[in-house]
């Protein structure tokens, strides 16, 4: 992460976090940020929408599917909802001066952070909860990507058609990405869990959010431990 004055922001693009001035002293202190857990996100819904959304897309041909795909479709629908999984966010925006992001989360007296990355894929690592000790530290790695758009009603028709293979290619450059491009059908419900924190309701458009999210339960089933996990 790079804080730059004013006067260089023009020459780059960059993504920006806006947060609370108490949080932006412990990011320039300790070197951390923080990640939120997909079910305490601003929407509550959020997740349950981008699984409807899929749930049309993977039902269609964007993935190569036809009628039988929608029956897996439904099925995946079904399983990815039973429990929420351990899939984290991390959130910056493209706009520089976004009225309702100050509201949202840098409030009275927060600040706005512009952050340059060297590369869309980042590096972090991870503690186990109340744990400072260094068998406990664990890395992972998280995307850059860009938040869809994406709701079936009150969206333009061309718009909602364009944005649906939008989507598509991004899950088929997840599964190439994670080496799963051969077989959708056995890892769906993965697939369905780790795509759909990227979709969010048209009406949210104008923050122009770029998202990074990862699986910490990736983490724990190498070492065969279910315990929570934390971002440092």
């Amino acid at each position: 992460m790079r804080i730059m004055r004013k006067e260089y922001w023009h020459k780059m693009d960059l993504l920006y976090y806006y947060t609370t001035s108490e949080t932006m002293k412990y990011i320039l202190t300790q070197g951390d940020i923080f990640a939120t857990h997909i079910s305490y996100l601003n929407d509550s819904e959020e997740y349950i929408n981008g699984l409807r959304e899929l749930r049309e897309i993977f039902g269609s041909n964007d993935l190569g599917g036809g009628e039988t795909s929608l029956f897996r479709a439904d099925y995946a629908y079904e399983e990815a909802l039973k429990k929420i999984p351990q899939i984290y966010s991390i959130s910056f925006s493209k706009e520089a001066d976004l009225l309702s992001q100050w509201y949202m989360y840098a409030r009275e007296s927060g600040v706005r952070l512009g952050m340059q990355f060297s590369e869309k894929k980042q590096y972090f690592e991870i503690k186990r909860r109340y744990s400072n000790t260094e068998k406990d530290k664990k890395n992972i790695s998280a995307t850059l990507r860009d938040v869809h758009y994406f709701t079936r009603t009150g969206m333009p028709f061309d718009e909602y058609k364009n944005e649906k293979k939008n989507i598509a290619e991004t899950i088929k450059a997840y599964a190439e990405e994670v080496g799963i491009q051969d077989d959708f059908d056995s890892n769906s419900i993965r697939l369905w869990k780790e795509i759909a924190p990227y979709i969010k309701n048209y009406e949210f458009r104008q923050e122009k959010e770029v998202r990074l999210i990862f699986n910490a339960a990736v983490v724990n089933r190498q070492d065969g431990d279910n315990s929570d996990l934390d971002l440092i």
